[in-house]
Formats: C-alpha cells, sequence, structure tokens
C-alpha cells in the first residue's frame, strides 16, 4: 500500500480510492464489533455456567443470602429484589423459607397488603417468623384484624415483633392503646418485642396481655411499658432509648426485672432524688450501657463484666473523676471482682479512681470523644489502672499526651501488660508516634487510622460549664453472695 504524503493535494482518482479503502476499514470494523459482541455474549453465558455458585447447593446459597440481606425494616423485600437478578438466584430464593420470613405491614389507608402476606407465609414455611408493624398514618377507624387475622395461626412461629407508631394528629393515648390491645393474645415462641414511637408517650401501657414465656428481648422506646406487665420478670436483656421518664419509674423497672443479663439505659431523668430508696441486685448482669451515672448509686451488679458509659455533650464533656467514683463504690458495694471491660464516651478523665488491687480483672479500656487531662496520669504505679491494662482503644480523641506512652517505654522497651494499642481518627497522633512504639521491645499491636480533620474537636470541660451540684447518695449495702471466683483474663 501506497503511503500518502499529506503535503500533497490529491487528485479526484486518489479520492476515490482512498474513500474506498476507508469504506472497507468500516465495514471491517463493524463486523468485528458484532464479532467481539456476540464472544463477549458467549463468553458471559459460559462464565456463569461455570460459576463457583453453581457448583454450591441451593441450600448452601441460601445462607449465603440470609448472611448478606441487611436486617433492616426493609428485609422483607430482599428476596423479591435478589430473585429478578436470574432464574437461578430465583429458584434458590424460592426454596430459601427463611428468606422469607420477614414480614413489614404498614398501615396506610386505603391499601392492603394482604396478598403479600399471604405469598409470605405461605413460602417461609415453618420457618420463624419477624414482624413488623409500621403506622405511620394510622387512625381510630383503622385495624389490624384483617392481617392478624391471616398471622394469627401461624402465631407459633413469631419470633419477634416490632411496633413502630409514626408521628400524626390522631395518634393520641386512647388509639394507641387501642391498637396494643390488639396483640393482648398468647404467643408461645415470641423472643423479641420492640416498640417505639415517633413523640414521648407519658402514660404506663400495658403490651403483649397474652401468654408469652420465651420473651427475652424488650427494646423501649418513647414509651413506658406498666411495671404490671407479667412477662418483665423473666426478661433477659432490656434496651430503653430515646425517652423521658422519672426515676421513680425506672427504679420500679429494673426491680421488676431480676434475670437481667444486658441492659442499656439511654433515658433523659426529671428528677433526681434518691434518699430512702432501697438498692436493686441483679446478680446476672454481665453487660451495662448507661447515659447517666444516677443509676450507679442503687444498682448492685456482682457480677458485671462490661460497662460503657455514653452521655451526648450538649454543653460540656460529663467529669470522669464523678463517673469513676461512682463506678468504684458501687462495684465495690457489689462485691464484684470479675469487672473487665470498660468504654466511654465523651469523657473528660482528669483521673482514674480505679486500680487493680481493687479490681484485678480490670484490662479493656475503650475511649471515644474523650479528653485525658495530664491529672490522669500522675502517681503511675503497679496498681494503677494504666499498668494493668491489655488493651487500649482511642477513637477520635485529640491531642493525647505525649506523657500517656512515656508510661509504657521505659529504656525503649515496651512495660507492662498492655498487648494490644489503636489509634483512630485521633487528631494530632500521627505515623511518627506509631513508629516510636513499635520501634520498642516486647512492643504491642498497635491499629493506627489516621484523622482527616484539619483540627481538634471544640469541647468545653464539664468543670467549667454548668455544675451539678445534686449530690448522688449511696443506700446502705446489704448482705449480697459473693460471686464465683474471676474469670482468667482475656483480651477484646
Amino acid at each position: 500500500m501506497a503511503t500518502l504524503d499529506e503535503q500533497d493535494f490529491p487528485t479526484e482518482s486518489e479520492r476515490k480510492r482512498v474513500a474506498k479503502r476507508v469504506s472497507r476499514r468500516l465495514d471491517r470494523i463493524a463486523i468485528l464489533r458484532e464479532e467481539i459482541a456476540q464472544l463477549t455474549r458467549e463468553n458471559t453465558k459460559d462464565r456463569f455456567y461455570i460459576a463457583t455458585h453453581r457448583l454450591l447447593p441451593r441450600e448452601v446459597l441460601g445462607e449465603v443470602f440470609l448472611h448478606a440481606a441487611i436486617q433492616c425494616s426493609g428485609t422483607w423485600l430482599a428476596p423479591v429484589v435478589i430473585s429478578h437478578v436470574s432464574r437461578h438466584w430465583r429458584d434458590v430464593i424460592n426454596s430459601t423459607p427463611r428468606a422469607w420470613s420477614h414480614i413489614c405491614i404498614r398501615i396506610i389507608p386505603n391499601s392492603s397488603y394482604s396478598q403479600i402476606v399471604k405469598t409470605w407465609l405461605e413460602l417461609s414455611g415453618h420457618s420463624p417468623l419477624h414482624l413488623r408493624f409500621e403506622t405511620p398514618h394510622w387512625g381510630t377507624g383503622t385495624s389490624l384484624g384483617s392481617y392478624l387475622a391471616l398471622l394469627q395461626p401461624h402465631v407459633s412461629r413469631w419470633y419477634s415483633v416490632e411496633i413502630f407508631i409514626g408521628e400524626a394528629p390522631h395518634h393520641t393515648i386512647w388509639n394507641i392503646q387501642l391498637l396494643l390491645q390488639q396483640f393482648n393474645f398468647d404467643m408461645p415462641a415470641l423472643r423479641s418485642f420492640y416498640l417505639d414511637t415517633t413523640r414521648q408517650l407519658w402514660q404506663d401501657y400495658r403490651v403483649l396481655g397474652g401468654v408469652v414465656p420465651m420473651l427475652k428481648h424488650l427494646n423501649i422506646g418513647h414509651c413506658r411499658p406498666g411495671l404490671t406487665n407479667h412477662w418483665l420478670s423473666h426478661l433477659e436483656a432490656l434496651e430503653i432509648t430515646h425517652a423521658i421518664h422519672s426515676l421513680y419509674y425506672m427504679h420500679g423497672l429494673l426491680q421488676a426485672c431480676p434475670l437481667l443479663t444486658s441492659l442499656k439505659l439511654d433515658v433523659v431523668i426529671q428528677e433526681r432524688e434518691m434518699r430512702g430508696w432501697s438498692v436493686v441486685e441483679l446478680p446476672k448482669l454481665r453487660n451495662l450501657f448507661l447515659n447517666d451515672i444516677i443509676y450507679l448509686s442503687f444498682l448492685r451488679l456482682p457480677n458485671l463484666s462490661s460497662f460503657t458509659f455514653s452521655k451526648k455533650p450538649v454543653t460540656c464533656l460529663q467529669e470522669g473523676h464523678k463517673l469513676f467514683s461512682s463506678l468504684s463504690i458501687m462495684l465495690e458495694m457489689s462485691h464484684n471482682t470479675i469487672f473487665q471491660d470498660l468504654s466511654l464516651v465523651d469523657v473528660d478523665i482528669s483521673r482514674f479512681n480505679i486500680t487493680t488491687t481493687d479490681f484485678p480483672s480490670f484490662s479493656n479500656l475503650h475511649l471515644t470523644r474523650c479528653t485525658i487531662r495530664p491529672d490522669a496520669l500522675t502517681h503511675h504505679d503497679q496498681t494503677s489502672v494504666w499498668a494493668s491494662l491489655n488493651t487500649l482503644e482511642f477513637n477520635s480523641c485529640d491531642q493525647i499526651p505525649d506523657a500517656l506512652i512515656d508510661l509504657f517505654i521505659e529504656d525503649n522497651t515496651w512495660v507492662g501488660s498492655l498487648r494490644r494499642l489503636s489509634f483512630s481518627d485521633c487528631f494530632g497522633v500521627g505515623p511518627d508516634l506509631v513508629a516510636r512504639v513499635l520501634a520498642c521491645k516486647m512492643c504491642p499491636q498497635v491499629a493506627y487510622s489516621a484523622s482527616t480533620r484539619t483540627s481538634p474537636r471544640q469541647i468545653t470541660s464539664a468543670r467549667s460549664g454548668p455544675s451539678n451540684r445534686l449530690p448522688v447518695f449511696f443506700p446502705a449495702p446489704t448482705p449480697v453472695t459473693l460471686p464465683p471466683p474471676p474469670l482468667p483474663r482475656t483480651s477484646s
């Protein structure tokens, strides 16, 4: 093929000859593109045919789907979505009953979910059912009767029930109680119950009036279950969040739940007078989440092993020394020797009132958005809290004092029992500090995630903010049974 000089002016015959060559190339390109598209389609089909998931039994693929599905109010739609991926996945989903065990019913005027409920009940087989009732526009003229008529024949499969009452002007105390009364029948297999509204309700509600012998977990928000509910006595896990209650109500509620092993209270307390109140002993409680230290004055927790304190700072951080003093006194009066794990959120740490002499098993400390004052690092010895730690984690804790790291380094050797050190999103902590730790002999495992913020968080110490001068009174100690010997120290 002759090479054309770009500086020459082509003759008419040359132009026609070159134009034919261009046309032939374009035709060839079109053929190649079609061939590539055909080869791609064939390759995709063959790759799908020999894909690993086609070698797995449907039961295994069903388990993969169940673990990958997001557990939320929209979970019930997940099998419909996955069934549209391919015919093979549709066959897998239709043969996986547990994928259809989440049923969400929205009570909306002029809308019916009856056919959907029937389909889900049929495809779920004998799997435990997880039911959620949402009433964003529920009114006095609407009833759950049509849905409950479909669901009650399967009540032996009810594993969890969630009721969410949305914001609407007709959500009065009266019709909310009418809605809850529709669930006053026996639920022999029910394990978990959730009830929440979009605004605070002040009246005590009697819910689940039937027999629920297996109920273990209760999650309540913005409302208060009546203290006469018979199932409170066998609860094992209790969560109350986004609520405003009196301390008198909370004291009575905890007294009615003696078998708790896990407790989360994110509640605003209205009045705080504690004189003359009796202690509440929860001998089986292992995990505790609080947003107010007032509870520590009357709780006795001989087997508590994990404690989380988190209080959103409105004007200032929570004063750490008050928290540590209250926690220390509570553990001592509970004769607790197995306390191990402490997590703090939004706390101003000026000093620790916890020592290994009093709590020999204390070994894991997790700090989130906390401030460590230099005073907290004084009086360091073999009985201090820093010397006993196995795990120390900082999350969004800005400007950590260098003196803290100095406590663990002696002659370029890492001393103490600390085996895991973590920094995540901590402004002022850079790779040089991590390198300094890793350069030590017998250094711990270090996890580091750099902060992307350009400045530290603006915080106010509780000592410079409005002070809480209300004293915390601890009731007189009562005889308690000594716990078993301390558990072996473990690393989280």
